[in-house]
């Protein structure tokens, strides 16, 4: 093996996978479930964690932001500011600087999301300060070292700290930081920009322009819902008070508002996120379904049922930022347990089985269905959303179609097209001009966009292109459906490559503080009785137990069951204490056990 082979299998290791998973690190990832995939896992760890490091390319703020921290700029809009307050932080939108609230607070709560409910996806690969890559100056995988909590965690901490500072209270939300007009202005990265005046992009005169409070329910829906799930995982107890508490804020401006509004730049950029389906009640129902995980509280649980009875999705379009009530049907279904009709706009077993119908054979079998003007967002979200689904209920038929969404981002089409920026694995074609100023790095006012040579250290960029469906790429900065790759398109993408890796080659959750990944004990009167016999845990339930998982408290797997009985006895092999989670049609409960020989 060669020294650089070496250092990437010490660097997975150490990142946790367990050494007894399948394929940790040989050929061909194979799912329990009989699913294969176009590469190892290793690959799938590797294209992880340049999914999930892009994001701190977009850091805004003090940073630390890896891209820039070795220039004479190393940060960015430290002078964003309302009313006085501190409002910096947060990540870019996409290939430019400005903070649009209408896909960051999506692309936070689904990678959250997607944490809180398969956290054995995530390892630990880097420092979430970037201080192991500029003392190796290897930003490489080998150039990263462990630090003991999950990369992904450490990258939505950052957003999450963000959102503490845009919700001040209940009454203030703040959802976009500066102005496309000025900010598209130069063709510079964000620690150079900040030196201009604000006419100009930067904020050398005075803060770029802050907006807030819109008269929308759904980005500060999301923002609670993601705050919420933080205030669970984060290991830091301060930090969790701090969310949860912001993420009560975030809630009660969410309630307050019944429609979206557009972006501050008269929707020359995002238009406001469609409400036909539900007017805004998947946003509030994910927050109050989250706040009820959190806290435990039957008020945010009530709420969330309320919300139940009338959230849907529009079934005749694809899933992304401006269409995401799929996420609020989910939460109702598969997390409150609520009923939901087998009608077009609220049954996702349908939509999800209409995706997988509609694909395309000669091209790895990505889906095609409902394909818009940045064409992966739909395989993207459908495979993010199959991930939930499937890790929620414990059906693993999907795998494969999940596999080949991702696989042929990564290059396995009728064209070898990779579509992930510095993807060097398996001989694909990779993408070459992103639409993201970040990457070229330039320090020059008058740069053409595009022109410049990317640094060695932005190899590995990560950020996902919206590509094309076909296998075709056209090497063109302007091109804009085809090149600018935003937080929304990655976001999905991390939340499906993690679910592959806990479904190939799981981490080991033991390496981490115990309390990431944990769930909030909760249980409805009468729901469920767990008591043990010796090391025996028998359980009874009023409705029949749909799906049972046991973990250890460092939320490692000990048995998982569908039994659909009201009664099932579970012989463990060891004594200590359990996580006990069972699913029945009257929602979830979660209780510790102590089992005793």
């Amino acid at each position: 093996m060669s020294v650089n082979g070496l250092r990437k299998t010490l660097a997975i290791l150490a990142a946790g996978v367990c050494a007894s998973a399948p394929n940790a690190l040989g050929a061909g990832a194979t799912t329990p479930s009989g699913a294969q995939g176009k590469f190892t896992a290793a690959q799938y760890q590797k294209a992880l964690w340049m999914t999930t490091r892009f994001f701190g390319a977009e850091r805004s703020g003090a940073g630390p932001n890896w891209a820039i921290q070795d220039t004479k700029y190393p940060t960015s809009f430290v002078k964003d500011s309302y009313l006085g307050k501190d409002v910096s932080g947060g990540w870019f939108d996409c290939g430019d600087h400005v903070m649009f609230g209408q896909t960051q607070f999506f692309a936070a709560y689904i990678m959250a999301k997607a944490l809180a409910t398969y956290p054995t996806g995530f390892p630990d690969l880097y420092h979430g300060d970037y201080s192991d890559y500029k003392q190796s100056q290897d930003y490489s995988i080998a150039g990263g070292t462990p630090n003991g909590m999950q990369d992904l965690l450490e990258e939505l901490r950052y957003e999450a700290d963000f959102f503490v500072k845009a919700t001040p209270d209940a009454q203030t939300f703040i959802y976009q930081k500066g102005s496309g007009g000025p900010d598209h202005k130069h063709w510079v990265h964000p620690g150079f920009m900040s030196t201009l005046s604000q006419a100009e992009g930067g904020e050398a005169d005075k803060s770029r322009a802050i907006f807030p409070n819109p008269k929308d329910g759904s980005m500060p829906g999301q923002c609670a819902a993601m705050l919420a799930v933080m205030a669970r995982l984060d290991p830091d107890t301060a930090r969790r008070s701090l969310y949860l508490e912001h993420a009560k804020y975030a809630f009660q401006y969410a309630l307050g508002q019944t429609g979206t509004v557009q972006d501050a730049d008269g929707g020359t950029y995002y238009a406001a996120i469609n409400t036909a389906a539900d007017g805004v009640v998947d946003a509030k129902l994910n927050a109050a379904v989250e706040l009820w995980l959190t806290t435990n509280d039957n008020t945010y649980k009530t709420q969330a049922q309320t919300f139940s009875a009338t959230v849907a999705f529009n079934s005749y379009w694809g899933m992304d930022w401006a269409n995401q009530a799929q996420l609020g049907v989910f939460n109702a279904k598969y997390v409150l347990g609520a009923t939901m009709p087998k009608s077009g706009n609220k049954d996702l077993v349908a939509y999800l089985g209409n995706a997988a119908d509609q694909v395309d054979a000669k091209n790895n079998n990505v889906s095609l269905m409902f394909a818009n003007g940045f064409p992966l967002r739909g395989p993207e979200n459908y495979a993010l959303l199959e991930a939930l689904v499937q890790a929620q209920t414990k059906d693993y038929s999907a795998d494969q179609f999940i596999l080949d969404q991702i696989d042929y981002m990564l290059g396995a089409n009728s064209k070898n097209q990779a579509y992930l920026v510095g993807w060097d694995e398996g001989n694909k074609l990779q993408p070459t001009k992103p639409h993201n100023r970040t990457y070229y790095m330039s320090e020059n006012p008058s740069a053409v966009p595009g022109e410049q040579t990317p640094p060695a250290k932005n190899k590995y960029f990560g950020v996902m292109v919206p590509g094309a469906l076909d296998g075709s790429y056209t090497a063109n900065v302007l091109n804009y459906a085809m090149n600018e790759g935003c937080l929304e398109q990655n976001a999905p993408v991390v939340a499906a490559l993690g679910y592959i890796l806990s479904r190939v080659a799981p981490v080991d959750t033991s390496k981490f503080n115990p309390h990431t990944g944990t769930i909030s004990v909760r249980n409805a009167p009468g729901l469920l009785k767990v008591r043990s016999v010796g090391s025996d845990l028998v359980l009874a339930a009023s409705k029949p137990i749909l799906n049972l998982k046991i973990s250890d408290l460092q939320g490692r797997s000990l048995f998982e069951a569908t039994p659909n009985t009201n009664s099932y006895r579970w012989k463990a092999p060891r004594s200590g204490m359990v996580v006990v989670e069972a699913h029945t049609a009257q929602g979830w409960s979660v209780q510790k056990v102590l089992l005793q020989p």
